[in-house]
């Protein structure tokens, strides 16, 4: 009896490499028209990239947090500049009224001036704000002005916490740029209270001064951390490119090879299909 030996063995293991070529064409060609790489294809780079972009996130809050630091840095510092120019010239006018050339009707007039500009410095100390938060005033929650200074506002850059320290610009107030005694005490109506006036300016002008370069060295903190944050997160971009993008010249480079050997694979099946035709042709 003949026994004739038909291709189906021969041809199964060929089939089954046409259909895994196709599914890794497929795969590429996702990969290509998506830009990344899915997480079926690269599951534990998928979890190191997911690892990566929560610090990505976090960083990029980091950075936020610290820009709004150097708004409320830059909003203190200007008002504190204000006051400053305000201090200047109640100065000028304490040592105008101490001059032997000015009578008691001049100095009163001086005094006014000066009290105006008393009550100016106390308006800027209790409007300042940044998102409704008080920065040159200790106020209660009623809006009513405390002694000593305001709390400190804190910021969470990621790496840390910076903490702005602020000062009571309250003429009213104690414990704050103007010392232990109110400020709004002074006048500059005599000789000798216009000198006392002149000390109590001197020494808040220094004292505010201190806080301004506390403010200029704060602000230079948190810009450096800014940058550190910035160039790691750089960092942290390129390594997650590098994990989750696709690599097109590989991608591409593969898609080719594999469409060489699924065209290769449905020849030797069509010939191995020609073969066994001619088998039985010649049988017949």
């Amino acid at each position: 009896m003949i026994s004739i030996n038909t291709n189906s063995n021969y041809s199964s293991p060929i089939t089954s490499n046409i259909n895994k070529n196709s599914e890794i064409q497929q795969k590429l060609i996702n990969q290509l028209a998506s830009g990344v790489v899915r997480n079926s294809d690269n599951p534990a780079g998928t979890a190191i990239v997911n690892g990566m972009m929560a610090q990505l996130n976090s960083s990029t809050q980091g950075m936020q947090n610290a820009n709004d630091g150097i708004s409320v840095l830059q909003t203190a510092d200007g008002a504190s500049s204000d006051v400053t120019d305000l201090l200047q010239q109640q100065r000028g006018l304490a040592l105008q009224s101490m001059n032997g050339t000015y009578n008691a009707q001049d100095r009163s007039a001086m005094n006014a001036q000066y009290q105006q500009l008393t009550a100016e410095i106390d308006h800027i100390a209790t409007s300042t704000s940044f998102n409704d938060a008080p920065l040159m005033a200790n106020l209660s929650s009623t809006g009513a002005v405390q002694n000593g200074n305001p709390a400190p506002v804190n910021i969470n850059t990621g790496n840390g916490n910076t903490s702005i320290q602020l000062g009571n610009f309250s003429t009213s107030a104690t414990g704050g740029v103007f010392g232990n005694s109110p400020f709004n005490t002074t006048d500059i109506s005599s000789d000798s209270n216009a000198s006392n006036a002149l000390n109590s300016i001197d020494s808040a002008i220094g004292n505010i001064s201190d806080l301004r370069a506390n403010f200029g060295a704060t602000q230079n903190s948190l810009t450096s951390t800014i940058d550190n944050i910035s160039n790691n997160s750089v960092n942290l971009s390129a390594n997650m490119s590098q994990i989750q993008d696709t690599d097109y010249a590989r991608a591409i480079s593969v898609l080719s090879q594999e469409g060489i050997l699924q065209h290769a694979g449905v020849a030797m099946l069509a010939q191995s299909n020609h073969n066994e035709q001619n088998v039985m042709t010649l049988l017949r």
